[in-house]
């Protein structure tokens, strides 16, 4: 099964999100994204196939282009597949002038309200196992270092680059959301589409889990969340995440994100 959704990024920009499962998901997956002018093509590649990516951001459209997209899944062994079936796929229909504008303003006063860059680390709940996963008891180990307790192997999708306007940590949701400790509160654009058991990383090292999330719609289409975030123990095998901090650039620059 293979969820594709276009979605708006920025201003002449958009990001292509798929999630897959099943048998579409293998250690050897790769998946190349494609794009045409036109729904009935030809479709030109974008993106050559990569692995472990579960977003791509195409900042190359032209002004007045309407863009479709496909995405191709290719694995060792297995013949090539193509998703849509047919034709390709476009931003929805419900995102019109009004609703792009909204989503547009809102991620602006969003980093213009003090959000800086964070990395993103979506959590894999999907895919091949780890070595630690007990197929019969079900348990994984907690501390280990090749799934960080996930039970899935690499414990993570690539990062993805996200402005965060994250508060002050304080107990008021604590017992709420039966964490122990201070926790923060953070508002980020409507993509990517945040779940609990996520993973934010600040440039200084600091590490959240994301405990619980929000969406705030507009026309039934997301324009904010709203996160709550339990700060990562020191100890904690997720500390051990390997982290490039260098993707991070400053804050006033736009890297791949809304």
């Amino acid at each position: 099964m293979v969820n594709l959704e276009v979605t708006i990024a920025d201003e002449g920009s958009y990001r292509v999100s798929w999630r897959l499962s099943g048998s579409e998901f293998a250690s050897d997956t790769q998946v190349e994204v494609l794009r045409s002018p036109s729904f009935t093509g030809p479709f030109d590649t974008i993106l050559p196939p990569s692995a472990d990516i579960t977003d791509f951001v195409d900042t190359q459209v032209g002004r007045n282009e309407r863009p479709f997209y496909r995405i191709r899944i290719h694995r060792s062994l297995s013949p090539v597949v193509e998703y849509p079936f047919a034709g390709g796929q476009t931003v929805s229909a419900e995102q019109d002038s009004e609703v792009r504008a909204v989503i547009r303003h809102v991620a602006q006063m969003i980093r213009d309200g003090g959000a800086r860059k964070v990395l993103y680390f979506p959590v894999k709940s999907s895919g091949p196992r780890c070595h630690c996963f007990d197929t019969v008891s079900g348990k994984k180990e907690e501390n280990c270092r090749s799934c960080f307790g996930t039970g899935f192997q690499g414990g993570f999708f690539n990062p993805i680059i996200v402005h965060a306007g994250i508060g002050e940590q304080t107990t008021q949701y604590s017992e709420q959301y039966n964490v122990q400790g201070a926790l923060a509160s953070a508002v980020v654009p409507y993509i990517p589409l945040v779940r609990k058991y996520d993973v934010i990383v600040e440039r200084e090292n600091k590490r959240w889990r994301v405990v619980a999330s929000a969406a705030k719609e507009y026309r039934r289409n997301v324009v904010r969340q709203t996160l709550h975030l339990a700060p990562l123990r020191l100890d904690h095998i997720v500390q051990e995440l390997p982290v490039d901090f260098s993707l991070l650039g400053t804050d006033r620059s736009v890297v791949g994100g809304p």
